[in-house]
């Protein structure tokens, strides 16, 4: 063998290991180069080496690349690197003002570091940067909702249902509406019209992608609303089996939390409450479950 590779390159496997070697120690990847491997380990499910490896690319360039800032700031956000997801986003807008993808990007990331002012001053650009675009009107009516300006919200958020195309967004507000016409004094048969059709709609979803947390957690919740407990149980499992970043784990976290409570099983619901607390969830899923460790649900 050795002969062979002397035939070949004239040299020995030795020496041609050595060649290897060093052409390796000094072999430089450009940014795409980096990104490609930083999008490989994302399929692969390495999410910390896909961050790393994002960091490099963006170092590499040199400057704000579009493409490799916006993967920069979802993969912080899929790890709960609220803040330093919200400042990537903000060097894309300074790169590009009006883009309403990297506003509403911001916006959440603000959203869900606590900055809720700021996040709501974002929610307000991005749906002026963008009419037709509803999921302003849902976090605008969350906002409202916190304030317990509860028919403000519900404004919103109806405002919003007629916007909404795709059914993630259409589930998301019928689930709000349902909960809004729960709490009127004749509201009910609205709120469980509200709730089959947002759960008719989740269950579809499932057929169709069951890999993805959201419509078993949309489904859950859906389900919830029309007191079904133990089937909604089911689904929030299903949906933590799947959920792989903060912003779904800790509202299904607080989701299941619900169904212990009206199972009557306090103390299974109050760790999953204190397990939100000790995440990198989001500030709107930390300060629901802030609240129902000291209240049930009911």
């Amino acid at each position: 063998m050795q002969r062979a590779f002397w035939a070949v390159y004239g040299k020995t496997l030795r020496e041609l290991e050595q060649d290897w070697l060093g052409y390796l120690k000094g072999r430089t990847f450009t940014a795409q180069e980096i990104f490609d491997y930083a999008q490989r380990a994302r399929f692969y499910g390495r999410y910390d080496e896909h961050l790393a490896l994002l960091r490099q690319a963006v170092a590499v360039a040199g400057r704000v690349v579009p493409e490799y800032h916006l993967a920069l700031g979802q993969a912080q956000a899929q790890l709960g690197l609220w803040d330093s997801a919200a400042t990537t986003f903000r060097q894309l807008l300074e790169l590009a003002p009006a883009n309403p993808t990297y506003q509403w990007s911001r916006a959440e990331a603000l959203w869900a570091a606590g900055d809720t002012l700021g996040a709501v001053s974002a929610y307000e650009w991005s749906r002026y940067l963008d009419a037709d675009d509803p999921r302003p009107f849902l976090r605008l009516g969350d906002w409202q909702y916190r304030q317990r300006r509860i028919d403000s919200a519900a404004a919103l958020w109806r405002h919003g249902l007629k916007l909404a195309k795709g059914p993630r967004t259409t589930i998301e507000f019928m689930l709000r509406l349902g909960r809004y016409e729960r709490g009127r004094r004749r509201g009910a048969d609205t709120a469980r019209a509200l709730f089959a059709q947002a759960w008719r709609q989740a269950e579809e979803m499932i057929d169709t992608s069951p890999g993805n947390p959201e419509p078993w957690m949309m489904a859950g919740e859906a389900m919830l609303g029309l007191d079904s407990v133990g089937a909604a149980l089911e689904r929030f499992q299903a949906a933590a089996y799947y959920a792989q970043d903060p912003f779904d784990a800790g509202r299904i976290a607080c989701d299941i939390g619900f169904c212990y409570d009206r199972m009557g099983r306090r103390m299974e619901a109050v760790q999953q409450y204190e397990s939100v607390l000790a995440s990198l969830a989001t500030d709107a899923d930390k300060h629901t479950a802030r609240y129902y460790v000291n209240n049930v649900f009911r």
